[in-house]
């Protein structure tokens, strides 16, 4: 049985870049599952998008959302919370769900090519993830400089 009083992630999308206004998220290059690095020891800049229904019976408290990294062995590398509290709007019909959009921007360090996770816990407990893989972008092939004249 569904709970009618705790929030779930709805969807959970990464993005070259996101952005959440006025309701809606603005994504560029986003709903990948594989990320080229150049460099792994440099940090890399991903977005992640989510969507987070909070049904009618959950609206006026507030709840929690954690987003985590982690390798596929749940190592954790980065990690963010925040609070959040969806009100009832005026023309919210009785019983209606709504829906809380937010993006995040990180810099993250992969240490290796791999799997990774992307966890998102409401009020602590797990609501969804996603997996990514991280492969090392082929250098391109050396060219000898032109002969000298």
């Amino acid at each position: 049985m569904v709970a009618t009083d705790q929030p779930s992630v709805d969807f959970l999308m990464l993005a070259d870049r996101a952005e959440a206004i006025n309701g809606k998220i603005y994504m560029m290059g986003g709903g990948w599952d594989r990320l080229y690095v150049p460099d792994f020891a440099q940090h890399q800049s991903i977005s992640i998008a989510t969507g987070i229904l909070v049904p009618w019976n959950a609206t006026n408290r507030t709840h929690s959302l954690a987003l985590r990294v982690e390798t596929q062995d749940a190592t954790e590398l980065a990690a963010l919370g925040l609070n959040f509290n969806a009100g009832r709007p005026p023309l919210l019909g009785q019983g209606e769900s709504q829906r809380v959009v937010l993006a995040f921007q990180l810099s993250i360090r992969l240490p290796a090519p791999g799997t990774y996770v992307v966890k998102a816990l409401v009020n602590d407990a797990e609501s969804k993830r996603t997996v990514f893989h991280a492969q090392a972008l082929p250098k391109p092939p050396a060219t000898m400089a032109p002969p000298a004249r």
